[in-house]
């Protein structure tokens, strides 16, 4: 062997320099593998048992606390008082607790312990005649301080106590509650320790078999509190509210770590075996391998500047040849279908048909190419564009042999772009037309109608209180509405037409091509025909309805601000005479305007400067004639324009939000003025913005504690707006108000869209009719007929009726006949100041005798 051949290759060393370190390396990793597996397995077992033991120990405690709900409905109840507290009645308490729970809930064993901690009554379940019944004084460890738990808290609400005590070999769960009377004040029980209802569930076989199933548990079983406990196993203590240990709950735990090292030992054997035989041969594969490698980065390195989202390579016909295998992934489609044909069969060059063409005739002068944009269709109508890049391939005599190079799909950024075009002329919310645009679209229909002798009008549509529904539903719900009405407001208009939005809740309508006003009033009917039907948000069926102001082209304006400020006119006008409706522009609505925002201007000083005030209305018995009530009626007298009404002014109030304000200074005050006489009750209209309010709960409690006045002499009038616009919310105000104590009337029935569905849905003490309908009914038979029907319906539903804007004798005794029972109006007297309220109180039944005599009794 010559000199150079110790340093010569030999496989020999090759084993040595590369073999050696690459088998330790294999070694210890496989080591490492090992150890986490074994780690892994190890872990998991135990995660599994403690998984375990908190889910029956969560479920323990949820059984307890379920038992613990169970006692407390059956313990504040005026009857459980009586009966098992008060005077013990055993049938009672046989009927209502012990056999009906047993039978009902499952539960073992329901005793009564009174206020010295005797046993008083005991019940047990069928077929647990066996089981130790706690007698006289004689009660379970553990129990007392449940006793002690239920018996320290709130009597206006009791709070249950729950846990685990042995009665005799058995343990069990049990719950106890005091007995305390609701809050109706009908059950009074003597001071001191309250008696306590008391049920128990035995964790027997069943209790434990359900448990067993639900967590697939094995063996689960009860042992004592000596017993020891194999570390192997699943445990969750069992101790009684005093903390002593009675036992433990013990089974055999899922153990997936170690299922899963017996699954994978053999395996894992194999495997290293065969990862030492295969190292061998990648090994001598290595050299061949990395000149491999080397031609391939160098058939890539000439793209590799370029950027790339998949890579393609053409010969010099340009020919698909190669595609990477990101292709199939960007493009949606098998490399193999395009491989051999031509590239512009699938990317089509935009604007250019001829570019792959000319690619080709000057490929042999080595001229790369950037930025080609192409075009692929993905189905349907639907375009991928992409950016297109490469370089000639060149032989190994420099002739030319095809081309490789990027695509990058930049249909995303294309359509981004389109996108921002699009918003920057259109609302991104309903899609619709923004500002610009209809600036644009309005002047061309003052050309157009200034040419062609036509007309065009502008439609200013605005939403009735929708920000009462931000408030109630959320913004969510707020989109979702919006979105609603321009697809309902679209469907009205005609294609030529142009339907915008302006700002939040304001859509305004361009109809061209008119004859007369008489066609823009149609599309006002059609709109406020189809927003009459009820919107579906999420479940919630919401009454919106809109306000429509009218301005004609060129009629009102033939400039684009002043038509656009003639249609705003009009809108205000639709607002201020009661919204749902539609007012065209006519002159001297600027003035009225103004008015209005110079009141607005005044209102939150009125506050300030006292310029508000109180009157009283009587609301006469009408089967007594004495006063039974006064609605207060609110005033503004005005520096300048004298005493106004408030149809006046709310509905300004309402649209800025000073309601709030406004409307809890009249609820304070009523209450105030009504308080120093102790036999007058007062009503006091609230709001619809108001009562949408989370707070107009804190706001009535407020006023009653602030002015002493008894919640029992309160009466809230409550507008039907707030029953048809919000109906689950309204249920839950109304609930809330209710439970307080306050009394509640639906206010002006008859007056607008309500339904005797809805005197059925709202359970009120009372309910008013309408002053129009009142008055209707002394002349047509059938409005009469309808006032006798309301006050049959309202008695069937327990409610009172009170009768508005009685006038006439006559009116007051059709109106006794029918069975009303309060009637309020002139023919009893005007609204008086709060000073005159002594003489007012003095009338009573002198004074309703007086006008209309003594009134037959209601047939």
């Amino acid at each position: 062997m010559n000199g150079n051949s110790s340093r010569s290759w030999t496989p020999r060393r090759f084993g040595t320099r590369l073999l050696l370190p690459i088998g330790a390396l294999i070694a210890l990793t496989l080591l490492v593998g090992g150890g986490f597996v074994w780690f892994s397995a190890r872990t998991q077992d135990t995660l599994a048992r403690e998984l375990s033991e908190g889910a029956v120990d969560d479920t323990l405690q949820s059984r307890a606390a379920q038992l613990g709900r169970v006692v407390k409905d059956y313990a504040w109840w005026n009857d459980a008082v009586r009966y098992l507290d008060l005077d013990l009645d055993a049938d009672w308490a046989d009927v209502n607790i012990g056999g009906y729970v047993h039978e009902t809930h499952g539960y073992q064993l329901s005793l009564v312990v009174d206020r010295a901690d005797n046993v008083t009554y005991a019940s047990v379940a069928d077929g647990e005649e066996g089981m130790v019944v706690p007698t006289g004084g004689d009660l379970p460890p553990g129990l007392q301080s449940l006793l002690s738990q239920t018996r320290a808290s709130s009597e206006a609400d009791p709070a249950f106590a729950s846990g685990v005590i042995a009665l005799g070999d058995h343990l069990a769960i049990a719950a106890v509650c005091a007995l305390t009377p609701e809050e109706d004040g009908s059950v009074v029980v003597p001071p001191g320790p309250r008696a306590v209802l008391v049920f128990v569930k035995l964790l027997d076989g069943p209790f434990l078999g359900d448990i067993a199933n639900l967590f697939h548990l094995n063996d689960l079983e009860i042992r004592g509190s000596g017993d020891t406990v194999p570390s192997d196993l699943a445990e969750v203590a069992l101790s009684n509210p005093d903390g002593a240990v009675l036992g433990s709950l013990v089974w055999q735990p899922e153990r997936p770590g170690w299922r899963l090292i017996q699954e994978i030992g053999p395996s894992f054997a194999l495997i290293v075996l065969l990862i030492l035989v295969c190292t061998g041969i990648v090994l001598l594969y290595a050299r061949r391998a990395t000149l491999a490698l080397e031609a391939s980065e160098a058939r890539f390195r000439d793209v590799a500047d370029v950027s790339s989202d998949w890579i393609w390579e053409t010969d010099s016909r340009l020919f698909v040849r190669f595609l990477s295998r990101q292709f199939s992934t960007v493009m949606s489609m098998p490399a193999e279908r395009v491989i051999g044909s031509p590239i512009g069969t699938f990317l089509k060059p935009v604007g250019d048909g001829e570019a792959w063409a000319e690619l080709a005739r000057a490929g042999s002068s080595h001229k790369p190419f950037r930025n080609l944009i192409c075009t692929q269709e993905i189905g349907g109508d639907r375009m991928r564009t992409l950016r297109v890049s490469g370089v000639p391939i060149l032989g190994p005599s420099g002739t030319h042999a095809g081309y490789r190079g990027t695509a990058t799909d930049i249909s995303a950024s294309v359509e981004a772009e389109k996108r921002a075009r699009f918003l920057a002329l259109h609302d991104p919310l309903t899609e619709l037309p923004n500002r610009v645009l209809f600036d644009d679209r309005l002047e061309q229909a003052i050309a157009q109608a200034g040419r062609g002798g036509t007309l065009a009008a502008v439609l200013c549509i605005d939403l009735d209180r929708f920000k009462e529904v931000n408030d109630s539903f959320g913004h969510a719900a707020g989109d979702q509405l919006l979105k609603s009405c321009a697809e309902r407001i679209r469907a009205c208009i005609r294609q030529e037409d142009t339907l915008a939005r302006i700002s939040g809740d304001e859509f305004i309508v361009i109809q061209v091509g008119i004859a007369d006003r008489e066609d823009a009033r149609r599309l006002c009917l059609r709109i406020l025909d189809r927003m009459r039907r009820p919107f579906d948000l999420d479940g919630h069926k919401l009454l919106v309805s809109v306000s429509i102001g009218v301005a004609l082209i060129p009629v009102d304006g033939a400039q684009p601000e002043l038509i656009r400020q003639s249609a705003d006119l009009a809108l205000y006008r639709a607002k201020d005479e009661g919204r749902k409706t539609y007012r065209f522009f006519e002159a001297g609505m600027d003035d009225h305007l103004n008015r209005r925002r110079a009141l607005e201007a005044d209102l939150r000083d009125a506050l300030a400067h006292g310029q508000f005030v109180l009157v009283f209305q009587p609301r006469i018995d009408a089967t007594t004639g004495r006063l039974q009530a006064v609605e207060a009626l609110l005033r503004w007298q005005h520096p300048v324009h004298g005493l106004l009404l408030p149809a006046d002014f709310l509905a300004i109030a309402e649209g800025n939000g000073f309601i709030l304000e406004l409307s809890a200074w009249v609820l304070k005050e009523a209450c105030s003025i009504v308080s120093r006489y102790p036999s007058l009750t007062v009503a006091v209209n609230i709001s619809p913005v108001q009562f949408q309010q989370r707070s107009v709960l804190t706001t009535v409690r407020a006023a009653l504690t602030e002015t002493g006045l008894p919640v029992d002499r309160l009466e809230l009038d409550v507008p039907e707006t707030v029953m048809a616009s919000h109906s689950e919310l309204a249920i839950t105000k109304l609930d809330q108000l209710r439970a307080l104590g306050v009394r509640l009337t639906f206010d002006r029935f008859g007056a607008g869209v309500a339904s005797l569905s809805q005197l059925q849905r709202f359970a009120f003490s009372q309910l008013t009719i309408d002053r129009s309908l009142i008055r209707e009914a002394e002349n047509r038979r059938s409005a009469a007929a309808i006032v006798r029907s309301i006050i049959g319906v309202a008695h069937g539903l327990d409610m009172l009726v009170c009768a508005q804007g009685v006038e006439s004798v006559e009116q007051a005794i059709a109106l006794r006949h029918a069975g009303c029972d309060r009637l309020q109006g002139a023919l009893f007297g005007q609204p008086v100041p709060a000073d005159e309220l002594p003489t007012l109180l003095q009338r009573d039944y002198a004074m309703i005798q007086s006008r209309i005599g003594h009134l037959p009794a209601a047939s």
